[in-house]
C-alpha cells in the first residue's frame, strides 16, 4: 500500500476535524468542519493510497470514486437540497493543488449564493488570465535553413520516415526551422511544384512541445511565406491516419482535393500504423493563396 505519513488524506483520522462520510475498499468520502461555513455540505472523494494526481488512479480507485460519487450526491441532496454542483480536480500547482494527494472537489451550489451562476470557466475565462503570444512566452524565431546548417532530420523523419524522400525533398525545397531560444522544436519545407503552386511538406514540431498550438503556427506561416514568394496556391497531402494532422489543415482552410489510393503502399516498404490504422492512402487537400 502506498502510504506517507506526513500526508493529511493517507491519515485523515489523525485530523479531529475531517469527517469520514462514507468509504469503500479503495476512496473515502471525506467532510472538513472548517469548510462548511462557506462551503456548505463541500467534501473531498481521495483514493486511500497515496496517488499524487488524478492520472495515477487505477481501474479499481476510479470504480470506487464513481461509486462514492453516487453516494456523495445523494447524501447531500437529502442534506443540503443543493441546486446544483461544482466538481473536479487540479493537478500540480499551477491549478492550485497545494496537497498532493489526488482529491476529487465535489462542491455543491445554491442558488441564492453570491457567486451562483459562475463556475470554474467563470474564473479561467477572465480577460487577466489569458496568455501571452506563442512568440511573446516563448521567443519563437521562424527561419529559412541555413546553408551551413544541418536539416533537423529527426524532425523532419516524424513527418516522413523515408530518408529518401526528405533528402530529395531538401534538394529542391525551402526548409523552415522553429526555434524557441536555440532549440529547433519544429520544421516545414515549401517543396514548388509550378510556377504558382507550392506544396506544404514534412510539417513537424518535437513531440515534447505538440500540442500547444505550434502545429497550427508552422502552417500558417507556411502559407504567408508561399504568398510572399509569389506563389498562387498551395497544397498538402498527409495519410488517411493521420486524424490530427486532416483537422488541422482544414481548420487553417485548407479543402479536400482528391485521394491518391495505395499511395503509401506503393512509394514505401515499411507498413506504416498510426492511430491504430495503417496509413494507405495519401488525402491531397489544396487552398488559394
Amino acid at each position: 500500500m502506498s502510504y506517507e505519513t506526513d500526508c493529511p488524506f493517507c491519515n485523515p483520522k489523525n485530523d479531529k476535524d475531517q469527517n469520514i462520510i462514507f468509504e469503500n475498499e479503495n476512496c473515502f468520502f471525506l467532510q472538513h468542519n472548517e469548510h462548511q461555513e462557506i462551503l456548505e455540505g463541500c467534501g473531498i472523494i481521495v483514493p486511500k493510497n497515496h496517488r499524487s494526481n488524478v492520472f495515477e488512479l487505477t481501474k479499481e480507485e476510479w470504480n470506487d470514486t464513481y461509486e462514492l460519487i453516487q453516494k456523495a450526491k445523494e447524501y447531500i441532496d437529502s442534506k443540503y437540497a443543493p441546486d446544483g454542483f461544482t466538481m473536479g480536480w487540479n493537478v500540480g500547482k499551477v491549478s492550485n493543488q497545494f496537497i498532493f494527494h489526488c482529491h476529487l472537489h465535489v462542491i455543491p451550489r445554491y442558488n441564492d449564493e453570491p457567486l451562483a451562476g459562475k463556475g470554474i470557466r467563470y474564473w479561467l475565462k477572465q480577460p487577466d488570465n489569458k496568455r501571452k503570444s506563442l512568440k511573446e512566452r516563448g521567443r519563437l524565431e521562424i527561419r529559412l535553413l541555413r546553408k551551413e546548417e544541418k536539416p533537423p532530420m529527426d524532425l523532419l523523419l516524424l513527418a516522413d520516415p523515408s530518408i529518401d524522400h526528405v533528402e530529395a525533398y531538401l534538394k529542391k525545397g525551402y526548409c523552415f526551422l522553429v526555434k524557441q531560444d536555440t532549440q529547433v522544436i519544429g520544421v516545414y519545407v515549401l517543396l514548388p511544384s509550378t510556377l504558382e503552386t507550392v506544396e506544404l511538406k514534412n510539417v513537424a514540431v518535437s513531440e515534447e512541445h505538440q500540442g500547444r498550438g505550434i502545429g497550427k503556427l508552422l502552417v500558417m506561416d507556411a502559407m504567408k511565406k508561399a504568398k510572399e514568394k509569389g506563389f498562387k496556391k498551395i497544397e498538402v497531402g498527409t495519410g488517411n491516419s493521420s486524424i490530427g494532422q486532416l483537422a488541422l489543415y482544414q481548420k487553417c482552410g485548407f479543402r479536400i482535393t482528391g485521394i491518391t489510393r495505395d499511395f503509401f503502399i506503393d512509394h514505401y516498404q515499411e507498413k506504416i500504423m498510426e492511430n491504430g490504422i495503417q496509413c494507405k492512402d495519401m488525402i491531397r487537400l489544396c487552398q488559394e493563396l
